[in-house]
């Protein structure tokens, strides 16, 4: 398939930039092994809402361009609700977006994990969130790239 060109790999990013710029960002690129991904859930839900669907999509078109062959889809959720209920909720959250990229093409061998309400996003700055805002934020999914 056709690469999509909003998520395809740019070839010389660094082309005015010092040499010392392009070593230090390839080097922090390739240490780099979580990425949160946009794609959110509604409270209690399993199903992407919205504008993770569209984040999902870019996330497919970027796998399928790239040609990633093994990753793994994490699920998170907030605090609220037993710890086994929100483990089972995140594994099912991380499972949902592993169905939405095999439906999109992406050939990768995915793996899924679910850490419940455990490893909460790490904030810069609580206080400039409300509560909720906070939560949103924490019912989420990230993506491991392996070699």
């Amino acid at each position: 398939p056709k690469a999509d060109p909003a998520v395809a790999p740019k070839a010389d990013i660094y082309a005015n930039a010092p040499k010392e710029t392009y070593a230090v960002a390839d080097a922090v690129a390739g240490s780099v092994e979580t990425v949160y991904l946009p794609i959110r859930f509604a409270f209690g839900s399993d199903q992407i809402d919205g504008d993770g669907r569209r984040e999902a999509e870019t996330l497919a078109s970027f796998l399928r361009s790239n040609n990633v062959y093994r990753l793994t889809v994490v699920g998170h959720t907030d605090e609220i609700g037993s710890e086994a209920s929100n483990l089972d909720l995140s594994l099912r959250r991380a499972q949902t977006v592993k169905r939405f990229l095999e439906q999109k093409g992406v050939q990768a061998y995915i793996a899924v994990a679910g850490k419940g309400e455990s490893e909460p996003p790490v904030l810069v700055d609580y206080t400039i969130y409300s509560d909720e805002e906070r939560r949103k934020i924490a019912r989420r999914v990230e993506l491991v790239l392996h070699e």
